[in-house]
């Protein structure tokens, strides 16, 4: 019997970066992980950052519905330590990588 890929949200820098450097790390950890991991990612469906209410409470959705958290903390982002924090007031796993 196949056991149950966990689920891992991607926490990291979206606004004020380039597709680039949202999507790139993103897509390596995917293509190195995806055979032991299933992944949320919030870069798949951005919302304007002027909707900061829709995106925290899209992300708490996101983060609730995951087994653990993966924040890649390689710059400064408000977004990504809420994400952060909402993961440890649920209890789930969380490794930052900086």
């Amino acid at each position: 019997m196949a056991r149950k890929k966990k689920r891992v949200y991607l926490a990291g820098p979206i606004s004020g970066c380039n597709p680039e450097q949202i999507r790139r790390w993103r897509a390596r950890v995917r293509e190195r992980w995806s055979r032991e991991f299933t992944f949320v990612d919030p870069a798949e469906d951005p919302l304007d950052v002027a909707e900061a209410y829709q995106i925290v409470h899209r992300d708490d959705r996101a983060i609730a519905s995951a087994d653990a958290v993966l924040a890649n903390m390689w710059k400064e982002s408000i977004g990504t330590a809420i994400g952060v924090a909402l993961a440890r007031a649920r209890g789930k796993v969380v490794v930052v990588v900086d």
